[in-house]
């Protein structure tokens, strides 16, 4: 891409390298070492016409939040856990079409982290979060 003066990178993170993940803190430092790496990598690359951005979706309503292979932690979280309903997550499409609005930003635009949120979750963590995890 160095070469040819234009190019764009998309790496997925997540919105867990921005807000707390109780039982999910290795997940969400391995997410904050991909906006890391895109960071530096933005900084290697300036100058070059190359992009380089995160797509950061909270919840996708895909077979990953069952329990198969996830040990039991969805029954583990409880009923009245931070987890999100199935009607408040995103859909994968919801993530195809952010990581397209990366890929078609103009060459006059230059968009670091998208942050993709269900519509009814808002960015705010719910608050038995805040209630059950608090550092006093």
């Amino acid at each position: 891409m160095k070469p040819q003066g234009h190019g764009k990178i998309v790496m997925t993170s997540s919105v867990a390298a921005m807000r707390p993940c109780p039982k999910a803190a290795i997940y969400a430092a391995s997410k904050a070492a991909v906006q890391a790496m895109v960071l530096s990598l933005r900084a290697e690359l300036k100058g070059s016409g190359v992009k380089i951005g995160t797509v950061n979706p909270g919840a996708v309503a895909t077979e990953w939040w069952g329990d198969e292979g996830r040990g039991g932690w969805t029954q583990e979280m409880g009923a009245g856990s931070a987890l999100p309903f199935w009607k408040d997550m995103l859909r994968p499409e919801d993530v195809a079409d952010g990581i397209m609005t990366l890929i078609r930003q103009t060459a006059s635009s230059n968009i670091e982290s998208l942050v993709l949120d269900a519509a009814d979750v808002g960015g705010v963590a719910p608050p038995d979060v805040a209630k059950r995890h608090r550092v006093d």
